[in-house]
């Protein structure tokens, strides 16, 4: 497609069907994670269960 050119509605279509590189998910994975961890209530619960995780009401216990 050159400058000043429409978009063909085949061109749109692969825009739309289009699925991020691994690069990109990346990115949006690590996007994903900040957004998480910029809450309190969020970040204490990531603390809370740590890495093998917790029974529910063990958090629940522990985030009152």
């Amino acid at each position: 497609m050159n400058k000043g050119e429409e978009i063909t509605d085949d061109e749109l279509e692969a825009m739309l069907e289009r699925r991020p590189s691994v690069r990109e998910a990346k990115v949006e994975e690590h996007e994903h994670m900040v957004k998480a961890l910029e809450h309190p209530v969020r970040r204490k619960m990531i603390k809370t269960t740590g890495v093998f995780g917790k029974k529910k009401m063990s958090c629940k216990k522990r985030l009152e």
